[in-house]
């Protein structure tokens, strides 16, 4: 898991820098032309440089949230990796009494750790975060992971799907490998909550928009959602 974090963070900072990076080259090639032209006036090249200044202040912005970001997430890593040894090293000499003890520290951390994962696969994620503070795990463990996933279930049970559709848009490429229909549910749910708030028109746009292409395995769950406009909104 910490390895896919920081492998996301890094195509996503890629990501920002190359779109960054083009604003820029685009506002240099205006301000080149601008200055070939004859005659240029002192008002257009300080409007474009205003312009270029902003672009590459906007640039450095982003550019230091998305390495931040992915540093963190680096950082993670390594701490990880580092636990990791501590093991390898005091198995390759359990006997001395000095090892004994670094390996049964080890140990509870592990335990430690075993139960901060337990309590956020339950859905404990209070106690899993007292846990993990307390014992300095975060580190260690995915309690970052699943407050995100804790935040989306949140606002799926106050009825609430865009926290849910942002978090599928960040995750479109594993959800793809996966073979997960899940925005696809949720598309489903709010055309269904359309028809039932009877804003039918609505919900003929909202189709059109999202189910216009789709799986041959959803065909027959968008055709059921389409028989709903059909019937009044109490049947």
């Amino acid at each position: 898991v910490p390895y896919e974090v920081f492998n996301k963070r890094y195509r996503n900072a890629q990501r920002v820098l190359d779109v960054e990076a083009r604003q820029v080259g685009s506002g240099a090639s205006e301000l080149d032309t601008a200055t070939r032209k004859e005659p240029v006036t002192t008002g257009e090249i300080d409007t474009l440089l205003g312009g270029m200044v902003e672009k590459l202040t906007t640039m450095k912005r982003k550019a230091s949230e998305a390495i931040t970001e992915e540093v963190q997430a680096a950082y993670v890593c390594k701490k990880r990796l580092e636990h990791l040894k501590e093991q390898a090293a005091a198995l390759a000499e359990p006997t001395t009494p000095q090892v004994k003890t670094t390996l049964n520290q080890w140990r509870k951390v592990r335990l430690d750790r075993m139960l901060v994962d337990y309590f956020l696969r339950n859905g404990y994620y209070e106690s899993a975060n007292k846990l993990a503070d307390a014992r300095e795990l975060r580190d260690l463990t995915n309690v970052d992971i699943y407050a995100a996933a804790a935040e989306v279930e949140a606002e799926l049970v106050s009825q609430r799907t865009a926290r849910c559709l942002q978090w599928c848009a960040d995750n479109k490429s594993k959800l793809r490998k996966l073979n997960s229909n899940m925005e696809f549910k949720i598309r489903i749910q709010e055309f269904i909550e359309l028809v039932r708030d009877d804003k039918r028109l609505e919900a003929v746009r909202y189709a059109k928009k999202h189910f216009s292409t789709y799986e041959e395995d959803q065909l027959k769950d968008i055709q059921h959602c389409m028989g709903m406009l059909a019937f009044p909104k109490d049947t």
